[in-house]
């Protein structure tokens, strides 16, 4: 038992959203953070680059997806309890691959088997809106409910065997921590709390707002999430929800939104309100550890919307309606000048190009939209006109001490720096 090493599930490892995840806990300073935060016990210790810690722990970061990726390291389904156990190190759960969570090495002295310590747990798997219209409710229910249930319970039963091991390797900064649970939620749970008549005014959704699911998708998720507070309540198992506004890369579901805006137009005004980054999510995955590591010993339990930090107040919230373009122009003077520099830019192929690879390498799909050779000729680069919801994220930045880097203004910046290498 004593030696065990730490480690890292992540699920959904091929996805959007979880390549991005395995990609940054590998790096070196994404090992350094979890080194810190869920070992060390010390997130402050991260807090500049001359106080990082030094350390020759490795943590080992597992991603289990259904769909082969160069960052998923195990491919099986959530559903599957025995696949879910092996992630976790049970030697008594073999897959049909063979994988049985054990790390064997070479030479006589890696002879012995080593079991993983799980640390955290990040659950991104899940069944998407999209996946409505292609999968069954059952389905629904067995992947973003029964999975999230068996991660939950095996991430309680690993905990707790492995409750009074200390690592060999951090035996120097003390007892290592609890397993943390980040459940990758999302706000379309808020459903038809997210739609006003047309003469009321926008509505504010915060961590306050009860959500009213309108779709299967809603429903499982509201349900996951139930799960993992009953599991903080009752396993006082540290929980993290964090419920993400749009990120995926696919052009909008609604085709009357797209055509009358573009791909590009639609998600550049939608950063004012309902879109984030998926590397700020990546960074509030990693700020939810290092803020469970602050909360100990009492086990932490929090719930966060997870979108770029919207311009507006609730004094808006009536103008937004109908007239969203005003209030855009009194918040961001030269927003205009901006597009116009943008539509001229597209007026030519080299232009639309730059404005193309500006995008992706910046903001709205960076590596991940599926259709690389994209052509925005038909954006129409011009300012939304109704606003019916504005995502606050204001408790994430100040609870989790979250420091998201993109936002409307940022994207701003790279189409003003576009359109100016172009003139």
């Amino acid at each position: 038992m004593d030696d065990l090493f730490p480690r890292v599930i992540v699920t959904g490892s091929s996805g959007c959203l979880g390549r991005r995840v395995v990609r940054y806990f590998k790096s070196r300073e994404g090992q350094q953070r979890l080194v810190a935060a869920l070992l060390i016990g010390s997130a402050s210790s991260f807090s500049s680059s001359s106080s990082r810690p030094a350390t020759t722990v490795e943590v080992d970061i597992v991603g289990a997806d259904r769909t082969p990726s160069e960052t998923t390291t195990h491919l099986g389904d959530i559903t599957d309890r025995c696949f879910v156990n092996a992630l976790f190190g049970d030697p008594s759960s073999v897959t049909h691959d063979g994988f049985d969570g054990a790390v064997r090495g070479s030479g006589a002295s890696a002879e012995r088997e080593r079991r993983p310590r799980v640390i955290a747990v990040v659950h991104a798997a899940s069944l998407h809106k999209p996946h409505v219209a292609t999968h069954s409710r059952q389905a629904f229910i067995d992947v973003n409910i029964t999975g999230t249930l068996n991660l939950l319970e095996a991430t309680v039963s690993c905990r707790n065997a492995t409750a009074a091991v200390v690592v060999n390797d951090l035996r120097e900064h003390g007892k290592p921590r609890s397993v943390v649970f980040i459940f990758i939620s999302t706000t379309s749970i808020y459903g038809d709390a997210l739609s006003p008549p047309k003469d009321q005014p926008a509505v504010w959704i915060d961590e306050s707002v009860v959500p009213i699911p309108k779709n299967i998708y809603g429903v499982t998720k509201q349900s996951a999430e139930g799960l993992c507070q009953l599991f903080h309540r009752n396993e006082q198992l540290p929980v993290v929800i964090l419920r993400t506004s749009r990120f995926f890369p696919e052009t909008d579901d609604d085709p009357a939104r797209q055509a009358a805006y573009g791909d590009a137009t639609l998600k550049f005004n939608e950063m004012l309100f309902r879109r984030v980054h998926v590397d700020d999510i990546v960074e509030a995955v990693s700020a939810s550890c290092e803020r469970v590591s602050r909360s100990s010993p009492r086990p932490y339990f929090g719930l966060f919307v997870i979108s770029a930090v919207c311009p507006f107040t609730t004094a808006d919230l009536s103008s937004l309606r109908g007239q969203a373009a005003a209030v855009i122009r009194r918040l961001f003077p030269d927003v205009d000048d901006v597009l116009t520099g943008c539509r001229s830019v597209s007026s030519t192929t080299t232009g639309k190009g730059r404005v193309r690879r500006a995008l992706r390498e910046d903001m709205l799909w960076g590596d991940e939209h599926p259709d690389e050779k994209c052509d925005h000729g038909d954006e129409r680069w011009i300012l939304i006109a109704d606003v019916d919801r504005v995502y606050d994220s204001r408790h994430a930045v100040e609870e989790l001490q979250w420091k998201p880097r993109h936002s409307f203004a940022s994207v701003m910046d790279v189409l003003r720096a576009a359109s100016m290498m172009q003139a």
